[in-house]
């Protein structure tokens, strides 16, 4: 439960801020603003996959480790924040004070990510509640103060709603937590070695989504991402308890490394099960809610249909990462990464066809959803049930032997 709610905070703050963005920016603008979010929440996956994975699996109170976990976040962060600002003015996609605000929006967003994830290795969920409240505070005041609702004044929102959690972050760690290692020695090669795999594929479902809005735009329009964005934003609060128990579940299959695997995967099983039958009854509220919810949210129309592939998306994103996160843990994550990177791959295919027969982004979701499910099938099937059985003969003979 704390991680629902943990991860819930964390949400609330995204979602008010692309709900400003969609009620004040405009259809195409929120096209723009939405493909900009989502390569804050791309960066952040790598972030975590090298450093906040690591962090949960390997040994962080060792000062070498520790040293090359706190090299990898400065380095990534730093040339993430400089890349982001500096493609995203000289492309023209936006003007010089948006793309400094987004860059430091990256940055800072990167850090506290990462401070969050330190918590979650510590499972104090209820502790991150107060690093997400502090900073959907602090972001609150920026947007109630600003002259004007503009890209610039979203980015610097967020960026004086990030500083202000890792403030808050850094206050509230475990007293056990709560140093810095010297930078050398640091075995940043260890680190790299289980990180690079898991912040691969971390990033595949941002990449999705980011691939999927430039397809759109591609052949639609940015208006028509903009409708798709709505569509997401609506949907988006069904994918929180995904993301709360995705992060619970990794951290507690971690500690639970010494478990058979068949036992694992029955645990696995039943929290797929109760994942998805929650999944699917806050997606029947969420669409009977649309005539009423929807243009609050939005600002806009928005197509039921469109809703409805996007919570199917989110149900195979809940089948998918109970399942995913236990192969991560157990050392098989370069398979966990060809898997994702397959069924996104077939995903952002059937996306595209599906955009250009059909002339619409309101069967998009649909063909994101259809390879989802092929995803979990994968892992479900041909991955995990095999290893349980190879792990159960290998048990039986040692115990002949």
């Amino acid at each position: 439960m704390a991680a629902i709610v943990a991860q819930g905070t964390q949400a609330v703050g995204g979602l008010v801020i692309q709900v400003v963005a969609a009620r004040s920016l405009g259809t195409s603008g929120l096209g723009a603003f939405g493909l900009l979010y989502g390569t804050v929440v791309l960066a952040t996956a790598i972030t975590a996959g090298i450093v906040g994975d690591s962090m949960t699996v390997l040994n962080r109170h060792d000062h070498s480790v520790r040293a090359a976990l706190q090299n990898w976040l400065v380095l990534i962060s730093t040339v993430c924040a400089i890349a982001g600002c500096v493609v995203t003015w000289a492309t023209g996609f936006a003007d010089v004070r948006a793309a400094l605000a987004f860059g430091a929006a990256m940055f800072f967003f990167l850090i506290e990510d990462t401070l969050r994830r330190l918590l979650m290795a510590t499972l104090m969920f209820w502790r991150i509640i107060a690093i997400d409240l502090a900073s959907l505070v602090a972001m609150v005041a920026v947007l109630i103060f600003a002259p004007k609702v503009t890209m610039t004044w979203l980015f610097l929102a967020l960026t004086a709603g990030q500083a202000s959690a890792i403030a808050v972050g850094a206050c509230i760690l475990p007293q056990s937590e709560r140093w810095l290692a010297r930078p050398f020695p640091a075995k940043h090669g260890t680190v790299v070695a289980y990180g690079s795999w898991r912040s691969l594929q971390q990033a595949v479902f941002p990449s999705l989504l980011a691939l999927t809005r430039v397809v759109v735009i591609g052949i639609l329009g940015l208006a028509a991402a903009g409708q798709l964005e709505a569509a997401r934003i609506y949907s988006a609060p069904a994918l929180l308890p995904v993301m709360g128990i995705g992060g619970f579940m990794f951290a507690s299959y971690a500690l639970a490394r010494a478990e058979p695997m068949h036992s694992a995967l029955r645990s696995a099983d039943k929290g797929t099960l109760a994942l998805v039958l929650g999944i699917v009854i806050l997606s029947i509220c969420a669409v009977i809610a649309i005539p009423l919810i929807g243009p609050l949210m939005t600002g806009q129309h928005i197509s039921a249909l469109t809703v409805i592939g996007w919570l199917l998306f989110t149900l195979g994103v809940a089948a998918f990462t109970p399942y995913a996160s236990l192969a991560a843990v157990r050392g098989m994550q370069a398979t966990v990464l060809v898997v994702s990177v397959a069924h996104s791959l077939l995903s952002l295919a059937l996306a595209a066809v599906l955009a250009y027969v059909v002339g619409s982004v309101e069967w998009v979701p649909f063909g994101l959803a259809i390879g989802s499910f092929a995803g979990v099938l994968a892992m479900r099937g041909y991955i995990l049930r095999p290893k349980r059985y190879s792990d159960r003969q290998a048990d039986a003979k040692v115990t002949l032997s």
